[in-house]
Parts: structure tokens; sequence; C-alpha cells
């Protein structure tokens, strides 16, 4: 069986692989390929990276679970997936990090080159479809999709997860003899990579002014999945029921990954 673990970018799917390692001993693939180095091949051995076992016709054949990431705009493939949603301001504050680290080497960029960057991806559909049209898209897939939010799955990671899987037909429970890595360790290790993690990031990296041309593009998707202007929103919300792992809002960790 294959599973797509879909998301747009920095919402989540390298926590949501960790814990599949970690807590259930499953490894995933992905779509994507990695040069052959030293930052790359520790980074895979984190998140529980392997090499696509075989095609894609075949692992979704097979009587095995394959979750493979993808950050790509949906299809009707008849593959299964699990969505990773997080709010959008602070997927996008994360992936303009991420974005100038990777692309431009820029790991202690200044906070201009931050906001420039942050800027095209609020006000652009340039990187892989915008933020609200790759949530939306994905909603919109008739094939089974159901989706997790990042500040769902930090709360209760082990079980959230655990829910996935079950979702999915594979019931197995974790390793108790296991736990997850803090993110200070994760931070050590890859500092650019799993770099703050907290959720509500864009109150300070954000400005006012963007945050409207945010709202003015991405509304509809946020309050889809129950995010407000001032963060989680209470009461119901369209995609709740489609949302694993759901609860009532309460006081979130300091710091995850992001």
């Amino acid at each position: 069986m294959l599973i797509w673990l879909a998301s747009y970018p920095r919402s989540g799917n390298s926590l949501f692989r960790i814990i599949l390692k970690e807590l259930y001993g499953l490894y995933s693939a992905t779509l994507y390929d990695h040069p052959d180095e030293p930052d790359v091949r520790k980074m895979r051995e984190i998140v529980g990276e392997v090499r696509l076992p075989a095609p894609l016709q075949q692992m979704a054949a097979s009587g095995e679970i394959h979750f493979v990431k993808t950050h790509e705009l949906p299809s009707e493939d008849g593959v299964p997936a699990v969505c990773l949603v997080r709010d959008g301001r602070d997927a996008l504050v994360s992936y303009a990090h991420f974005a100038l680290a990777t692309e431009a080497q820029r790991r202690n960029p200044s906070p201009e080159e931050v906001l420039r960057v942050l800027h095209s991806m609020v006000a652009t559909n340039d990187y892989f479809g915008g933020w609200g049209p790759h949530v939306l898209a994905w909603t919109q897939r008739r094939t089974d999709t159901v989706f997790v939010r990042y500040e769902d799955l930090i709360r209760r990671p082990g079980p959230v997860v655990q829910q996935v899987l079950h979702r999915f037909g594979h019931a197995v429970r974790p390793d108790e003899s296991r736990s997850l890595p803090s993110f200070e360790e994760l931070n050590r290790v890859f500092p650019w990579f799993f770099r703050k993690g907290a959720p509500g990031e864009w109150r300070t990296a954000m400005p006012e002014d963007l945050q409207q041309v945010f709202w003015a593009r991405y509304g509809e998707a946020m309050r889809a999945f129950g995010y407000s202007e001032a963060g989680l929103a209470a009461g119901a919300w369209p995609m709740a029921a489609r949302c694993l792992g759901v609860e009532t809002p309460s006081p979130l960790p300091p710091a995850t990954l992001g």
C-alpha cells in the first residue's frame, strides 16, 4: 500500500516521519533526489528516509505500507494520502528561512533578506502553487485523503500518528521502549533545519501589512482548517471532520520542528 505523506513545505512532514521511525519502526521514502553528502545522509538517518524500494505502482500494489513524502500539488492517482497542514503564516516564515539556507546558502540571513523572500511567498504562487491553493487542492481530491494539523501533531505526536496508521488499516502499537528526540537535540545537529518550530513565530516575523496580504489571499484556506487571525480558532470549522488528532486548543509546547 502506497500512502502519500503530503504537505506544503515546512508543515510538519519531517516531524511525522521522525515519529514513524522512532515509535513505530516505519521508514519512509521521498519523491525527491538528494546529493550523497554527509549532511544529507545524516538528515536521512534522522527522519528515517530510505530509497524508493520499487516503482510507485508496485508499492501501491504491495501488502506492506509505504509512506512517500511529496510537496507536489495532488492528482487523482488513486493513492490515499495524509496531508500535513500548518498555520500558513508560520509555514511561510519557516520556508523563507529554509529557502535561503538551502537555495542561497544563507544560513544566517539578515531580517531584510528573510522579509524579501517571505513577501514573494505570500504575494505570489511561485512556490508549489502558493500556500492557500496548495492546501485547498488537497481538500478537493476525491481519492481518500485525511489531514493532520501540525499544531495537533506536536501536542500528542505518538497518538496522532497511531490514529493515522489505524485509519489506513495498520494496527500497530508504538514501541514503548523508544522516545522521540527533543527539539534541542535536533537543533544541535541541524540548527538551520530544526530552527525554532514554536507556533506563532509569524507574530514577530511577518509585518502587519504582509499579514493583511496573506489573509486576503489565503483566508479561505486558513478558516477551512480552523485558523483565525489570533491563532487556532474555537468552535466548528469546515475541515474538522477530516482532520485526525484534533483536540480543544490548549497551551502549546515551546518548540518542536520548524
